[in-house]
């Protein structure tokens, strides 16, 4: 459960976005806004935002960045070292989640008619299944 930064609402954010996606949201209670990127939630000030000298947003704005920076934002994992410790894990359908041995050969037609004909039908039945897959 993400919990708004300014009023500590706890009906903020229900679940978790992606991974690498920045959300900008408004709290339903407070009107204020957050970004949530990762396991981090950021408050904005909309104050200095639309009323702040251009010193207090700039300096805003690169805290802002700055937190980004520290939860993995524009880092990509293999080119400049790992994901942070905290990052959420690879969602289903990811690359890096795939567990696909490309030195493995593709099934033959053969081996896939057998699995339809035969194995599919099988797969239901206790011992068959205990047998096969433990």
């Amino acid at each position: 459960m993400v919990v708004c930064p300014h009023c500590k609402e706890r009906r903020f954010f229900p679940g978790r976005p992606p991974k690498d996606v920045l959300v900008v949201l408004q709290c339903p209670s407070c009107r204020e806004l957050a970004i949530v990127f990762r396991h981090k939630v950021i408050p904005l000030s909309q104050r200095i935002i639309e009323k702040g000298t251009r010193e207090e947003r700039v300096t805003h704005y690169a805290t802002i960045l700055d937190e980004l920076l520290q939860a993995g934002f524009l880092r990509s994992p293999g080119r400049e070292g790992t994901p942070p410790a905290d990052a959420a894990p690879p969602f289903p359908g990811d690359e890096s989640s795939c567990d696909f041995e490309p030195d493995r050969e593709p099934i033959t037609n053969e081996e896939f008619e057998r699995f339809h004909r035969i194995e599919l039908r099988c797969i239901d039945n206790a011992a068959y299944f205990k047998r096969h897959f433990g």
